[in-house]
């Protein structure tokens, strides 16, 4: 029976204490959301709970913003494979692009609302990952037949996976993919999607990120499994 992953994600609003960027997420965005205000509730929540995301504002309070990040990135931080997303003003968007490759998954400007909802589902809503490089194949139905791609993993959620390839499938694309377990031992097999190309100029590959739509009981075990062997 095929199993479909949780879309359930807990996702952290950090934001400075007296900035109106605060106002952009009064409400929910369709996750379990939780609001803090100031660099010291910020760092306290990144430490006391395993969030799957956390958008936070640049500035966040008086200490340096790398401070913060290097918090969320730390080996015993809960937090350490959440998705980070910071949301800021137009003139400080260098500053927190610095950021991004160093922890920090994407940046946003405050005047690109779209860009904020669609980046939430590209590095949140895929879920906590693992780097991890793994042969992977993909078998995709073109024109009547079956076209074979192997390519190779660049991260791994429970939801879905970064690819490291130059073969830029269209976004909608889906097509089943088949990789093994580190040590050879069970083959992952299951059906995707394509849900986002990556962009140059904020990550370090090229490539696809693909959602699981379908896996099998053994595979989402063997998933499982990986991911508590790699905590």
């Amino acid at each position: 029976m095929d199993r479909k992953p949780s879309i359930s994600k807990s996702v952290l609003f950090a934001a400075d204490g007296t900035s109106d960027l605060w106002d952009l997420l009064a409400t929910p965005v369709g996750f379990d959301l939780d609001h803090v205000r100031g660099i010291g509730a910020s760092m306290a929540a990144v430490k006391s709970r395993q969030y799957d995301g956390i958008i936070a504002t640049l500035p966040l309070g008086d200490h340096p913003f790398e401070n913060f990040v290097q918090t969320v990135r730390s080996k015993d931080s809960p937090c350490r494979n959440a998705g980070l997303v910071v949301l800021t003003t137009g003139d400080r968007l260098d500053e927190a692009n610095a950021y991004v490759g160093s922890g920090v998954n994407r940046v946003v400007s405050i005047d690109d609302p779209d860009g904020l909802r669609q980046a939430i589902i590209e590095v949140i809503d895929v879920g906590t990952r693992t780097p991890i490089r793994l042969l992977t194949h993909l078998s995709i139905g073109i024109g009547g037949r079956d076209c074979q791609i192997r390519t190779y993993t660049q991260n791994i959620s429970r939801s879905g996976m970064l690819l490291d390839t130059s073969n830029m499938l269209n976004i909608g694309q889906q097509f089943d993919f088949r990789f093994r377990c580190p040590g050879g031992d069970q083959l992952v097999t299951g059906r995707a999607e394509v849900v986002r190309h990556t962009r140059d100029d904020r990550e370090r590959i090229s490539g696809i990120g693909i959602q699981f739509l379908h896996l099998d009981d053994p595979s989402a075990e063997a998933l499982d499994e990986l991911f508590k062997a790699t905590d």
